[in-house]
């Protein structure tokens, strides 16, 4: 199991991002959402989704709160619980 000191200023950003990626697919596994009926959900298509989870694109605020009210989580899950 890996636990992450988020007071840490060390993190640098690419490590955020790779957080976030494997929370994302960590989740998604859990609650058995593909990318293309998460890309439906949130009103976007399965690539933009694909981009995400391979860390092309960084989702806005605005698209992780809409990804969180779509697999019934909250954002927070995306960065700062442990998942495994």
């Amino acid at each position: 199991q890996r636990y992450i000191n988020y007071e840490s200023e060390d993190l640098t950003d690419e490590q955020w991002e790779f957080e976030f990626r494997t929370r994302l697919r960590n989740i998604m596994k859990r609650k058995f959402i593909s990318q293309k009926e998460l890309a439906k959900r949130i009103g976007t298509t399965q690539a933009m989704i694909s981009r995400y989870m391979t860390g092309q694109v960084m989702p806005s605020a605005r698209v992780i709160d809409k990804m969180a009210r779509a697999l019934n989580c909250s954002t927070e899950d995306f960065f700062y619980r442990h998942f495994s």
